[in-house]
């Protein structure tokens, strides 16, 4: 946390089927949080795939 910004990282495995196709993997999300009086709130934010 840096003043009224936070930033979090998070890592997720999915699977699951999309279009009748089965899948698999592994998804990065990094989060930038502002402070906005009473709430925080997504200001930016970013995903990727993991490589294995």
């Amino acid at each position: 946390m840096y003043g009224t910004f936070a930033v979090t990282v998070t890592r997720v495995a999915l699977s699951g089927t999309f279009a009748s196709a089965p899948f698999t993997g592994s998804l990065h999300y990094t989060r930038t949080w502002g402070e906005t009086g009473d709430a925080w709130k997504v200001v930016a934010a970013q995903c990727g795939l993991v490589a294995f």
